[in-house]
């Protein structure tokens, strides 16, 4: 993925990585249109993507750095799978909740829940509909 490889430190300059406003601007817009923006990265990732995207940024900070490279893996998750694989990865932290209140409230089958793809999958497909 082109903007995956566009962040990786260049030797020539020490290994300090250089950020292309335009590619993480493409980034966003990527993951905009896909409709999976709120899905793929936490309130906190987006915001500083959305900085990131305003600002003209030297990435000198570790912090920055490192945030960076946790946005570009969870988007690459996002972006590159099939309608199954996003689904899945959508529903498996709406199944766990769902098991854990089932389980709170004294349904002991629920535990087997957060393990079951069809139900998985039935949360997933809910969730990137807009359910």
């Amino acid at each position: 993925m082109k903007i995956l490889r566009a962040f990786q430190p260049p030797k020539a300059l020490g290994g300090a990585p250089r950020l292309d406003t335009e590619e993480l601007r493409a980034l966003k817009q990527r993951l905009v249109r896909q409709r999976v923006l709120h899905l793929a990265l936490d309130p906190v990732e987006r915001g500083i993507l959305h900085l990131c995207c305003r600002l003209n940024l030297q990435a000198k900070s570790s912090a920055l750095i490192s945030a960076l490279s946790s946005i570009f893996r969870k988007a690459s998750l996002w972006l590159s799978p099939s309608f199954r694989t996003k689904a899945m990865l959508a529903g498996r932290p709406l199944a766990v909740a769902g098991e854990r209140a089932a389980r709170l409230m004294g349904n002991r089958s629920a535990s087997s829940w957060a393990e079951d793809e069809g139900y998985v999958l039935l949360l997933g497909v809910n969730a990137l509909n807009g359910g």
